[in-house]
């Protein structure tokens, strides 16, 4: 009877192995799930820090693109005032330094010079674009023209 109530007490060997199984299983799960959740605090951090400096890069590539566009435009005016000075003789030099300057800015298409009557008198554009605005089309009726004829007056 003593044998049988050793048995009896003692807990057998197939039981021990399952319970120890389930803590290490159990602690395992843990393991795992704290990873995960560090693994995903560091992906959001990484995220907003990428969204940062991808936001900065493209405000700095918008800022020279447009101080890429004032500087040939300036130029275009400061020409066009040299022609006007000269009784306007020079259209084939403007129209020339115009398709430099728009081959030259990769920010430009094209560059038309347009008179106070709404006609394109000079054109430039890159390879490509020459298609995209009929030329023969008075500006005259098109909004920017007539808000900016409205400016003037």
């Amino acid at each position: 009877m003593n044998a049988q109530m050793r048995n009896a007490t003692r807990p057998p060997k197939v039981k021990t192995l399952i319970a120890f199984s389930s803590l290490i299983m159990l602690l395992f799960c843990v393991f795992v799930v704290y990873q995960a959740s560090k693994a995903y605090e560091g992906s959001i951090d990484n995220g907003r820090v990428n969204a940062e400096r991808l936001t900065n890069i493209l405000a700095d590539e918008i800022e020279l693109t447009f101080l890429a566009v004032d500087l040939t435009l300036r130029r275009v005016v400061e020409r066009d005032y040299f022609n006007r000075l000269f009784g306007s003789n020079l259209n084939e030099d403007l129209e020339h330094n115009l398709r430099l300057w728009v081959d030259e800015t990769p920010q430009i298409a094209a560059i038309l010079m347009v008179n106070d009557t709404g006609d394109i008198t000079i054109a430039a554009f890159k390879r490509g674009y020459q298609n995209n605005i009929d030329l023969t089309e008075s500006f005259k009726n098109h909004a920017i023209f007539k808000s900016l004829s409205a400016d003037d007056s």
